[in-house]
C-alpha cells in the first residue's frame, strides 16, 4: 500500500466514527405519537444518523444542522390531528349472463381524526344451509334449516393530510358466498391514493364472480353474475 493511502485510512476511520458518535437529542412531542412521525422524518437522515421512538419522545442522533431541520419539520407535523369527514360514493352494477343490468348508488359518511383508521362498512347477511342430527327414541332425525352469517364488505381508510393534500391508505375486504355451500370467501386488497382536500378520489372498480343458489317449484338451480363495485372517496376538514 502506498504511503499516502496509509495516511488517508486513519482519517477515513476517524470520520466514520465521528458521524456515528453524535450526541443524543431528545425531542418531546405534544400531540402525535412518535410512530406517526417517524415515516416522515427518517428520509431526512444522513449517513450515520438515526432516530427512534420512546413513549412520547423521539431520540435523535444527527448533525447539528440536521437536528435544526428536523425540529422545524416536527413543529409542522406535531399538532392536534385534524377532524375529517370522509364521504364514500359507491355505485354497484351487476350483469347476469347477459340477461340484464342493475345498478345501485349511495353515499356514506363517517367522521374520523387525521391518521386514525375509519371503517366504511356495507355488510350483508348470507343464507347458509344448516343440518342438525338428533337421536329420538332410537331413531336418527335430520333437520335442515337456514342460518345466516354476516358477510363483511367494506374497507379501512387512514387519511393523512399535508397542507391541502390528503393521502389515503386503503385496506379493502369483500366477503361473498364460497364455492361450497355454507362457506364464505374473503378477498382483500391494499392500496394508497392521494388527491386534494374536497376532491373526489377514485379507488377503481372491484369485480367479483357471484354465484346464487336456490330452489323453486321447478327444482334446484343456480346462476352466476359479475358484480362491479365502483368507489370514490372525498375528504373534507371539519371545524
Amino acid at each position: 500500500m502506498k504511503p499516502h493511502h496509509l495516511l488517508l485510512l486513519p482519517l477515513l476511520l476517524w470520520g466514520s466514527l465521528a458521524l456515528a458518535d453524535y450526541p443524543l437529542e431528545i425531542i418531546k412531542l405534544r400531540s402525535n405519537l412518535p410512530e406517526e412521525l417517524l415515516p416522515s422524518i427518517q428520509p431526512l437522515l444522513g449517513p450515520g444518523e438515526n432516530i427512534s421512538a420512546a413513549h412520547n419522545m423521539l431520540l435523535l442522533r444527527a448533525a447539528p444542522e440536521r437536528i435544526e431541520e428536523i425540529r422545524q419539520v416536527i413543529d409542522q407535523l406535531d399538532r392536534p390531528p385534524r377532524k375529517l369527514l370522509i364521504t364514500v360514493r359507491r355505485g354497484a352494477a351487476e350483469i347476469t349472463r347477459g340477461e340484464g343490468f342493475t345498478s345501485s348508488d349511495g353515499d356514506q359518511r363517517i367522521q374520523t381524526l387525521e391518521g386514525r383508521p375509519a371503517f366504511i362498512h356495507s355488510g350483508s347477511s348470507i343464507a347458509v344451509p344448516e343440518r342438525t342430527t338428533t337421536l329420538r327414541g332410537g331413531a336418527v332425525i335430520t333437520q335442515r334449516t337456514t342460518g345466516y352469517r354476516d358477510a363483511l364488505q367494506g374497507f379501512y381508510v387512514v387519511p393523512r393530510v399535508v397542507s391541502d393534500q390528503v393521502t389515503l391508505e386503503i385496506h379493502q375486504q369483500y366477503d361473498q358466498p364460497g364455492g361450497r355451500r355454507g362457506t364464505i370467501q374473503t378477498q382483500r386488497a391494499d392500496s394508497v391514493v392521494s388527491g386534494r382536500l374536497g376532491q373526489w378520489i377514485g379507488l377503481g372498480g372491484i369485480s367479483h364472480q357471484v354465484r346464487r343458489e336456490g330452489s323453486s317449484l321447478s327444482g334446484y338451480g343456480s346462476r352466476q353474475s359479475v358484480q362491479t363495485l365502483d368507489l370514490q372517496v372525498r375528504v373534507t376538514e371539519l371545524p
